[in-house]
């Protein structure tokens, strides 16, 4: 029964229940006080509702249980993303490649760290690799270019090609709940999408979405402008992504970093 009640919180998670999904979890944890996945699984929960110090508890206690899991150490980076404690963040992400070494969303998660510290050739190396081994990965093929666009003309322009190529492409036959916001993201980026179509893409999410998905399309539009160089359009369009406050996705936590990098010039 404890495999139920896990794959019962992670459908939770993903439709935006995280309280059921936190009490799936612990009726797992008490059928099998050792299940380490159900730790990380009431990790990611927690994180979900903003409680990062119980979610980093969690994760600790799901690598007591196995040390040697790669997802969930990775988990525990992403934890101490989000918290701000980078070098905390790169050392638990860096050690999750060592345990899985073609592990595409510890590349990717690993990259977007880098992004945020604006440390953008390791982020793009990071990126890169995280495309190479996943190419259905629109989300890492967004990332990437957003990294190339901060090193030279060409590095951006091949990268802008490959997304607008990923954009022709059939989706993955087990198709992502969240690719028609990716399909949004880089259609905005390439040109093909102006940003009043990336907010009303943003506000077609759910209910318990629409905040973040609001946050991320501001992000991503201030994004496309400072790729213009046009930094005093983008600006308010990153402090509007900015003051949806640190959560567990990147996108705040990205603006906020642009706007300290725009001030600062």
């Amino acid at each position: 029964y404890k495999w139920a009640y896990y794959n019962r919180a992670w459908v939770r998670e993903n439709t935006g229940e995280f309280d059921k999904a936190l009490a799936d979890c612990n009726e797992a944890i008490r059928l099998d006080p050792k299940y380490d996945s159900a730790f990380n699984r009431r990790g990611y929960a927690w994180l979900l509702k903003g409680n990062v110090d119980k979610a980093l508890e969690d994760w600790n206690e799901a690598i007591r249980l196995d040390p040697n899991d790669a997802d969930n150490v990775m988990g525990r980076g992403w934890a101490n993303l989000v918290k701000g404690d980078y070098p905390k963040a790169e050392a638990d992400l860096t050690e999750a490649l060592r345990l899985s070494p073609n592990a595409s969303a510890a590349f990717a998660d690993r990259g977007q760290l880098r992004w945020l510290q604006g440390d953008f050739a390791p982020a793009l190396e990071d990126l890169s690799k995280a495309v190479e081994l996943d190419k259905d990965s629109l989300e890492a093929a967004i990332w990437r270019h957003l990294a190339s666009a901060r090193q030279n003309a060409t590095e951006a322009a091949a990268s802008k090609a490959a997304l607008t190529a990923a954009l022709k492409e059939p989706p993955p036959k087990a198709f992502d709940v969240d690719r028609a916001w990716e399909l949004a993201v880089a259609r905005h980026l390439t040109g093909n999408l102006g940003a009043q179509g990336l907010l009303d893409a943003a506000a077609k999410a759910e209910p318990w979405q629409r905040a973040q998905r609001r946050s991320a399309a501001e992000f991503f539009i201030g994004e496309g402008l400072l790729i213009q160089k046009k930094a005093s359009l983008a600006l308010p369009h990153l402090q509007k992504a900015a003051k949806a406050g640190p959560s567990a996705y990147i996108e705040p936590l990205a603006a906020q970093a642009e706007v300290s990098r725009l001030h600062k010039k």
